[in-house]
Formats: C-alpha cells, structure tokens, sequence
C-alpha cells in the first residue's frame, strides 16, 4: 500500500460497516494503530471549515407603493452558516440620520411603512447567521408614490389604415401610481355623432378594428381605465381604410446617437433610421443622472437629426438615449451614450468609475462596473489596482479593454481584496472609483455567454450558451429586468437546466435590459452582459391578395413575346404564381396563361407576327388573385433581315397597275426578284 493519507474518518467507516455491534472508542483506536503498523501510512484529521458572516446582498430593489416601499432581494452565499435574519437600515435621500429595522426574519423580502409620499428614501440591507453580520448591500433609492387617481389622458394615439381595418397604437400614459387594468375604444364616422364603444380591452396599447368600409373615414379615441377610474379623452385620429394597405412597422434602432457636453446642456446627434413602412412623426429622447432612477423627456420633430438638452447641472453625469416613433409606435432603445455638462467644453479625463461589483470565485474575482462619462474623448482602456486589505502594497493592471468587466486571477483564497477601477481616455486617467472589497474562496460560480433577446407582444425570448459540464451543475438561473437605464431592478428564478426563457407580463413600446445569473452549488455566478430589447405588436396587415402590378412590360420577338415586370406586395402571403392573359387584338376571344414561380419575366411563344396582341398580368398567393397590371400592346416581328427592293421595281409594278406596260414586261421585274432572292419559291 502507498504511503498515502488516510482519514480517520474512512477507516471508521470500514470498520463499522463490518462490525454488528457497535464498537467502543477504544478498540477503534487499537485498530487504527494496528493499521498503521502494518502500512506505515499517515493519519490526517479532517477539519471543518470556520463559517464567516454570509456574502454581501447585491441585487437589492425598491417598489413604492402610497405611504410605504416593498424591498426585495436574493438570499446571498452563507458561507457555511444559514442565515438567521436580515437587517434594514434606511434614511432620507441626503441625509444623514438613518432608521434601522433589525431581526427581520429570513423572508427575502419586506415591507417598509408609514413613510412619506413624495420624499426620496435610501436603503441598504445586510444577512445575518451565527458567525456574524454581511457588508453593506448596494444602495437603492425610490419615493413613495401619491394617492389614487385615474390613469393621466393617452396624448400620442395614431391610426394605421388598413384593408376593412385600421390599427390603432398609443403609449401608455402615467399611471398615478395604480397600475393600468385595462384600455377602451370609442369609433363613429366622421361627422357623425354615432358612436361604438369597444370596452374591457386588454393592457396591450394597439388595437385593430375590423369590419370597417374601404373608402369610408372614421375616427377614434382612447381612454386608460385602472381601479380608481378612466383617463379623460385622449387626442382624436382619424383614416380611412383601404384595399392596397402596405405593409408596416415601427422604425428601425438607432445605432449613431452621440452625446457631447456643453455648459448646462448636451448636444446631440444621430442618424435617422428607416422608417419600415410608416413615416417618422417624432424623437423621443430619454436623459438622466447616471446612478439615479428619475428619467426625463423631450420630444423632437420628425426631421431632427439633432437636439440639446438644457437645464442640467455641470458637474454631473447624465445618461441619454433615443427612439423614433412613427404611426405604428416607438422604435427599440438606440445605443446609450453619457455626457458631463462643463462650463469648458475642452475634452479631459474620464469621470469616475460607479457601482463596481465583485463577485469572487476560486483564486479570482470577477469585476462588473458602468462607464463614466468620456468627458469629449472616447474611453480608450481602464486600469485596475488591487491590493490586500490593510495594505499599502497593490498590483496595477493597465491597459485593460475599454469594456465594462475583468476577471482578476492568481488571488488567495480567504484573503480579503480592494479593488478600485480607473477610466483612460487620450487626455489621461479619471478618479479612480470607490474601493470594492471581495474574498476569493474555493468556489466556481458558473457564468453564462452569448445572452441574446428577441422581443415580442408584451413579452421577450432570451436565450445563451453554457457548457454541457456545467449545465449539469447547475440548479438554475436568477434573471434580472431593468427599465432601461436604472440600476434597478426585478428578479425572476428559473429553476432547471434550459438555455432559454420567455418572459412575459412586460409592456409593449416599453425598453428594458436583461441580465442572467447562474444559480448552483458554487454559488451565484457572475452576470451576463445586460442585453436590451422593447417589447411590440409585430404590426403586420392581415393577409390578402398581392397588389397591382403597375409596370408590366414587352418586348417583342421572331413569333413571341418577352414580358417583364416588378413583383407586387405579397399583402402578407408569399407570392406562388402569375396569372398572364393574351387578347388578339380586334377579337374577344383570350387566353390565360398560368405562369408559376416568383420569377418577374415570361416567355410567350406561338404567335403570329405583324399581329397585335395585348398581355395584362396579376399575382397570385394563397388568398387569392390581385387586381389585373396594366395592359401592353406589342406586335410580334420576322427576325430575318428586311430585302432592299430598287426604285425601278416599285415604279415597274405602278407602271403595270396602271396599265402602262405589258404582263411580260412585268414578269421581267419579278423574275429578277425571283434571281436576286429577295422573292423565294418553296
């Protein structure tokens, strides 16, 4: 037997599986040391790890509600004792008296009451086992909300005219506090004082009303209804539908907004996007204070390719983003760009670092943070420097990618660290941010990849990669939806091992940001990049036959017909045929030629030349023919080459018409056709 080491735990095991009675402490003991007589082996006592407080909470978030605010959380790593209670402590946003709510019980979740609406409260909240108290959780901040009211008025209602149908499509307004149950509609032709009501429709903000008359104009309004009442009127549109409807959709994602500071103001710019179908009516810009949850708008016109915001603060970080809007709804989320207001508007150095998170694993942690503002010149790297807490000796880790996460590796396990993160852009190197402390430990946390959204009607689709090995280890997955651009957030568990989910229950025309965590034995692993998506009505006009062909051209051929033409909208279903008819002209008889395959030309043969015939063309799909194209007359030509027939012929065979030369005399002329071959005898 090797000289390895045994446990004296495993050798106790084995001999009281053999025994039947059991065994006094004292013959064990005999036992073993006969064992290791015999094998000269070493004995190693196993030890039980220390429990240590539980890991900080970092995904705590608010919910206001009249007078109180509901916090929730995740139950964070207990680090070999469970933990026992929780602890909140709360204060007025600024100040700096702080209320604390000790011993709450191991719910990830309470109720904060008897607070004030209309003021801004902080709170922070800690896990407690027998080993002792966590460090801080992140910061959140939120006011509680005012008394019920109705919804305010719907203010951006559109119509899209459709065949026997017109979509409507709004934003949903202020709630006042009390969630939105449900919409109503109200229709009358317009100028008259009849109307329909469409009642208890869903929260979804677009509607499609059908059985409507091409032709025919009607208008329309939109009312908000929650628990406390229904909104007043909203604006009034009005369309007529139509058979030819095109199809439509909200406008593309802006990729080019750019935010550049000034002296209490931004400057913006960006590229306008396709429309899809529907014409851009206005911009909606969306701006805050980076690390705040207050969002502001402004509107701008449709033909805006920049705007400037006005009355902030110098000094402060603001975030900005954008969406076109056209009649059938807001676009997705541009890119997110930030500024800092100056009264110099001369580039300088990155602003500082915020909200660093460190999520330790075996000999490493792995760091997450949000870009500072650029301050005029693009962040082209970041620095980080760590060091063992206490000391006054740290690594420098320059040069790292200009994104917003690294893994630090090589780190002891047990040993606490301090972090602090650094923005780099060509006019130097910003304020290093607040020092975040982690304790690397002999767990893996498992991580995600490849996160991906696609959004839908009132719900999105996420989907990502992880290895087979350890989709085995996991239990299941935390996932994290922002609004977009606030740091906070709500939580939803997944258990199981899938790599997809649908989430549903969110607004349409609403952005929000997507975040997954693994959940397992090792822990909560790191988070996924935070991905973006808006939820929306795919605005398609329900199927119908294809459109007029209004192009339908011919050439014409030795004894044929060439004819070309543009494809027409397929009206929602895909295109199988064409249907071409061909009328002799002066005859009412015609023929139909059933032309298949989506090729945008045909050939039609068996004609007569020097005749003129005529070609209409229509599509065909699975709902049916479409209106008949334009007509074309063509006139099928010889394609040998025309014979030049001499002067003297002509004047010979007006002469002979004529009476003025005898039928031999005549013969002669044809006769010389006849040899030149320009009349030939089959």
């Amino acid at each position: 037997m090797n000289k390895s080491m045994i446990s004296i735990q495993s050798l106790s095991s084995n001999i009281i599986r053999k025994s039947t009675m059991r065994l006094h402490f004292l013959a064990v003991f005999f036992v073993l040391s006969a064992v290791l007589l015999v094998t000269g082996a070493h004995v190693s006592f196993a030890q039980t790890a220390t429990p240590t407080a539980p890991e900080p909470i970092i995904d705590l978030a608010p919910i206001p509600g009249n007078e109180e605010v509901r916090l929730d959380w995740s139950a964070p790593f207990d680090n070999g004792a469970p933990i026992t209670s929780y602890k909140v402590i709360m204060w007025q946003t600024g100040s700096d008296v702080t209320t604390t709510y000790p011993n709450l019980s191991t719910s990830t979740s309470t109720t904060i009451t008897g607070l004030k609406n209309g003021v801004s409260y902080s709170f922070k909240v800690f896990a407690i086992n027998s080993a002792g108290t966590s460090a801080d959780s992140n910061i959140v901040l939120t006011t509680p909300s005012k008394s019920i009211i109705p919804p305010e008025p719907i203010t951006d209602l559109v119509s899209i005219p459709g065949n026997e149908e017109v979509r409507l499509v709004w934003s949903a307004p202020f709630d006042n506090g009390v969630p939105i149950t449900n919409y109503k509609v109200i229709m009358w032709q317009t100028g008259s004082d009849v109307t329909t009501t469409y009642p208890n429709l869903s929260t979804s903000t677009s509607a499609i009303l059908t059985g409507l008359k091409n032709g025919v104009s009607y208008s329309f309004k939109v009312f908000a209804i929650n628990s406390a009442g229904t909104s007043a009127d909203s604006n009034i549109v009005s369309s007529k539908p139509v058979a030819d409807a095109p199809l439509v959709g909200v406008p593309s994602k802006i990729n080019t907004l750019v935010a550049t500071r000034d002296d209490g103001k931004a400057n913006l710019s960006w590229t306008k996007p396709n429309s899809n179908g529907s014409s851009i009516t206005s911009f909606v810009i969306t701006y805050w204070q980076v690390g705040t949850n207050d969002f502001f708008k402004k509107t701008v016109t449709a033909d805006a390719t920049k705007a400037q915001v006005t009355g902030l603060t110098n000094g402060v970080s603001y975030a900005f983003k954008i969406n076109a809007k056209n009649g059938v709804g807001f676009g997705p989320d541009s890119n997110i760009d930030s500024a800092t207001p100056s009264k110099s508007t001369t580039a300088s150095v990155p602003n500082q670092v915020r909200k660093v998170i460190a999520t330790p694993s075996d000999g490493q942690v792995f760091l997450s943070w949000i870009e500072p503002s650029d301050n005029g010149a693009s962040i082209s790297s970041y620095t980080i420097t760590v060091s063992k807490r206490g000391s006054n000796v740290y690594t420098t880790y320059p040069n790292l990618p200009a994104t917003t996460q690294a893994t630090i590796s090589d780190l002891t396990n047990g040993q606490t660290y301090e972090f602090t993160v650094s923005a780099v852009n060509s006019k130097g190197t910003g304020k290093a941010s607040a020092p975040t402390f982690a304790i690397p430990n002999n767990k893996n946390p498992i991580s995600i990849s490849n996160l991906k959204v696609t959004p839908a009607n009132e719900k999105v689709k996420l989907s990502w990669s992880i290895s087979t090995s350890d989709l085995e280890k996991i239990s299941g997955y935390r996932i994290r939806v922002y609004e977009s651009g606030s740091s906070s957030f709500e939580t939803h568990s997944l258990l199981g091992k899938t790599t997809n989910f649908t989430l549903d229950g969110l607004k349409n025309g609403k952005p929000y940001g997507f975040q997954v965590f693994t959940v397992s034995s090792e822990g909560l692993g790191p988070g996924s990049r935070i991905v973006s998506a808006t939820p929306f009505v795919p605005i398609l006009v329900s199927p119908d036959a294809p459109g007029q062909i209004k192009d339908l051209k011919a050439v014409p051929g030795d004894s044929k017909v060439t004819l070309s033409w543009t494809a027409p909208s397929d009206k929602g279903s895909s295109i199988t045929q064409y249907r071409i008819t061909q009328v002799k002209a002066n005859s009412d008889s015609f023929k139909t030629i059933e032309y298949s395959g989506t090729t945008k030309s045909a050939v039609i043969t068996g004609l007569q030349n020097e005749v003129t015939y005529n070609f209409k063309i229509q599509g065909k799909n699975a709902v049916g023919l479409g209106p008949e194209s334009n007509t074309v007359s063509v006139i099928p030509k010889s394609s040998l080459p025309q014979p030049t027939i001499p002067a003297w012929i002509k004047t010979t065979a007006q002469w002979w018409a004529e009476g003025k030369i005898s039928n031999l005399e005549y013969s002669k002329a044809i006769e010389w056709l006849i040899n030149e071959g320009i009349i030939r005898i089959k």
